[in-house]
């Protein structure tokens, strides 16, 4: 009886630390559902982060390309709408740029 006593103090802590260790290591218990919480900030992130290149997409100002690709963020992107499926096989090149002036290609 003697010795049962004497490890009595140290199970009664014996208890309560398997309960901490449960809850954090045992699926069910309240620590693995972070994963779940964690996979849906990373799909928040991941969609937020998609719209980041629309909202760089301004497009030429008044139509004009003034560099290649029409801006500096290389949008290619123009919100003028007159061509049209009708008309697109009326277009005709406007000027061409030689590139003879910088020699052969490497």
């Amino acid at each position: 009886m003697e010795g049962a006593m004497a490890e009595q103090p140290f199970g009664r802590h014996v208890g309560p630390m398997m309960k901490l260790i449960t809850k954090l290591c045992w699926p069910g218990f309240g620590a693995l559902r972070a994963p779940n919480a964690v996979r849906q900030f990373g799909v928040l992130i991941t969609a937020l982060s998609c719209t980041v290149p629309v909202l760089g997409q301004t497009g030429a100002t008044n139509g004009e390309w003034p560099t290649y690709s029409a801006d500096g963020g290389s949008t290619k992107y123009s919100s003028l709408g007159a061509i049209n499926r009708e008309n697109i096989g009326e277009l005709e090149i406007a000027w061409r740029w030689q590139t003879r002036n910088f020699g052969p290609n490497p």
